[in-house]
Order: structure tokens, then sequence, then C-alpha cells
């Protein structure tokens, strides 16, 4: 689609462009530093971990590390006699509690394979 000027508008349905990666975030990103356990948006902390929650902190360090993505893959190892499944969800869920004030939302992707973030608006 073009615009007035001749240049490409992009699309105007709120559609992905066809061009831009899925696992490419828009916007400003969240900041995760595991030293101090903060997670920061837009220049504010959010959420802060003392030494417990090792599976959120395993998530965010994924995150992190991978420049944040919108998606990324499980990374908690699996363990014997542990569901993966209810144990991500449970991950989810803790990483969604009590952030002050509530800036980010995480959600599985669909497949319980995966994690996905966005700004809460």
């Amino acid at each position: 689609m073009l615009n007035a000027r001749g240049a490409s508008a992009g699309p105007s349905d709120g559609t992905r462009c066809p061009t831009r990666s899925k696992n490419k975030p828009r916007g400003p990103r969240p900041v995760w530093e595991a030293k101090t356990g903060e997670l920061w948006w837009k220049g504010k902390c959010i959420k802060c971990y003392r030494n417990d929650a090792a599976n959120q902190r395993q998530v965010l360090d994924a995150f992190e590390e991978q420049g944040w993505p919108s998606r990324i893959d499980d990374p908690l190892p699996r363990e014997p006699g542990v569901n993966a499944k209810d144990r991500l969800r449970e991950t989810i869920k803790g990483l969604n509690r009590s952030q002050s004030p509530r800036q980010l939302w995480f959600r599985g992707d669909g497949t319980a394979q995966g994690i996905r973030w966005e700004p809460v608006e």
C-alpha cells in the first residue's frame, strides 16, 4: 500500500508486515538485571526478586540473552517426574504476579513449549 507521497505505508489493518520477523518486538523492551533481581520497564523497576523463583529467573535470563524477542522456547530444563506444561504455566503465573504496577503480560504460546511477552496497555 502506498501513501500520498508514494512511500510504502504498510498494512493499515494492524496485521504484521510480511517482511518483519515474527519474533522481533516492536517498541521498547524490558530490561532484566539478573545480578540485582530487578525487572525494568520504561525506566521503572516493576518487579524485584530476592533469591527465590529460580524458574522465573531462568525465563527472564533467556529473554534478556536473546534481546527480548516476542517469543522464546521454554528455557526450563526437563526433569524426570515433573510435568513440563504445568511447571511452565506456574512459572508464567509467577512472572505476572506482583508487578508494581502491572506493565508486562507473560503468556504461553499455545503449544506449551514457549513463552510470549507483551506490554499491558
